[in-house]
């Protein structure tokens, strides 16, 4: 029972100073355009300090796993640069961050018909929190002690068939 307690109070001691959020979709998601050009100008980092101005705690980035799938390194993939310069913006005025998965219908598709897909996607997902994580340690160590600047949003709304979805919001990723 310990074990089961622990996950859910750590859930709650980083949710709690989350009061008034916005979501900022068809940013990073949503789209068939994720060209530089267009994420740099769709929503900007101007935007981001309003949003703060305007007494909003925290921010949803709804993200296309598209995003992270680059022939280079993230850190040097143009699109992930410009998530990275949103985030780190976010936090610099200490607004939390909601990363929430939102594939498009293809990748949804792929998610009901395959168990690889779903643990693929649990991969992914590991990488994503475990790239931010020392990220926000070299960006703000505030950050990184508090562990509470960046949430991480599983496929609510998309529940495939597969027999492996089940599982999948247990899977371990980087905390």
């Amino acid at each position: 029972m310990a074990s089961s307690a622990q996950p859910a109070a750590t859930a709650w001691a980083r949710a709690r100073h989350l009061r008034h959020g916005i979501n900022a979709s068809e940013w990073f998601a949503q789209s068939k355009d994720y060209s530089p050009q267009r994420l740099g100008s769709y929503t900007t980092l101007d935007d981001i300090a309003k949003i703060r101005q305007m007494g909003f705690d925290h921010v949803r980035l709804s993200i296309d796993p598209v995003i992270f799938d680059c022939p280079t390194a993230w850190e040097q993939c143009e699109r992930v640069q410009i998530l990275d310069q949103v985030i780190r913006k976010a936090l610099s005025l200490e607004l939390a961050v909601i990363l929430d998965m939102h594939p498009g219908a293809q990748y949804k598709k792929g998610l009901a018909a395959s168990d690889n897909a779903v643990e693929q996607l649990a991969i992914l997902w590991g990488r994503i929190a475990a790239y931010y994580a020392t990220l926000i340690s070299e960006w703000l160590p505030k950050y990184a002690a508090t562990r509470h600047s960046i949430l991480f949003s599983s496929l609510a709304r998309t529940i495939p068939t597969s027999r492996t979805w089940c599982g999948c919001h247990s899977l371990p990723t980087a905390t």
